[in-house]
């Protein structure tokens, strides 16, 4: 999507069509504003409340948790690839950062 490229090439979360649901109520209500008839105050109250409803659920809903302090890490005795003693202790100071890669 041309849209989606401009922040990356998979989004977590769609905001075109959202940002497109933000804007139908608006352009709804105008078309009720110029002539009011049922089928477009219908449309009016049901997309309004759609978008309500979506971004309640975006915003509220799914909302990051709190943040919680960061614990230390259990103690530890192991040996290195090269056989060498490695424990907790030994990797005291600057935080230590473990990261796997691979497909699960």
């Amino acid at each position: 999507m041309l849209w989606w490229g401009l922040w990356g090439s998979e989004p977590t979360t769609p905001w075109v069509p959202m940002a497109m649901l933000a804007m139908a109520p608006v352009l709804a209500w105008a078309g009720v504003r110029s002539e009011r008839t049922s089928p477009r105050l219908l449309s009016g109250v049901l997309l309004t409340a759609l978008g309500g409803i979506a971004w309640t659920m975006i915003l509220v809903v799914m909302a990051f948790p709190g943040y919680d302090q960061p614990r230390r890490a259990p103690s530890f005795r192991s040996t290195d690839a090269d056989g060498a003693a490695i424990s907790s202790e030994s990797l005291e100071g600057p935080t230590l950062l473990v990261f796997f890669r691979g497909r699960w």
